[in-house]
């Protein structure tokens, strides 16, 4: 009866384990789960194409040794944050845009969460970041600025063209009498 009890236990843990698993798949942000010793022990799908490398290459390896961030608008090194996370055991936000190049060379403007994993016996045994991957939509805006910018010289160029036009009659009508 026993024996029933742990094969059941053990079952359902195995299909939990592949809910989760299906769940982390199927999140569109970049998930990458690391250990209180800041090495990875998991990325799914979508942070493998941010990264440009699989799991089972990186697992195991230091966070800070794949992930290092820029501050997109100063391109100032922004902190580790596994290390951050570790030590402050509390949830961890990058205030504004980071920057973060892939090992294809590719280059991503990102949003960071970080949260650490507290166990029920209120320890930490890791952590979990999330990237979100903001690169076309702060493209698209940085396209809209260019465009309206462009819009505005056109009236200015229109007016300065008004304002000569104007003046050169003035000159001509001038130049007749």
């Amino acid at each position: 009866n026993n024996h029933v009890e742990i094969l059941e236990a053990h079952d359902k843990l195995g299909r939990e384990k592949e809910q989760l698993a299906a769940t982390i798949k199927s999140i569109t942000e970049s998930v990458i789960a690391i250990d209180t010793e800041q090495r990875i022990i998991l990325l799914n799908p979508e942070a493998e194409r941010l990264l440009g490398m699989r799991q089972e290459d990186v697992t195991g390896q230091k966070f800070s040794a794949l992930f290092s961030f820029l501050y997109y608008a100063n391109r100032k090194p922004f902190p580790d944050p596994a290390a951050m996370l570790l030590e402050k055991c509390k949830t961890i936000t990058a205030e504004c845009p980071l920057l973060f190049t892939g090992s294809t060379g590719r280059e991503f403007i990102l949003e960071l969460t970080g949260n650490p994993v507290i166990t029920a016996k209120n320890q930490i045994s890791g952590g979990v970041i999330i990237l979100h991957d903001i690169t076309e939509k702060h493209r698209l805006e940085e396209d809209i600025l260019r465009i309206r910018k462009i819009d505005s010289l056109s009236v200015l160029a229109g007016g300065i063209a008004h304002d000569f036009n104007n003046l050169l009659t003035a000159i001509l009508g001038n130049i007749s009498i």
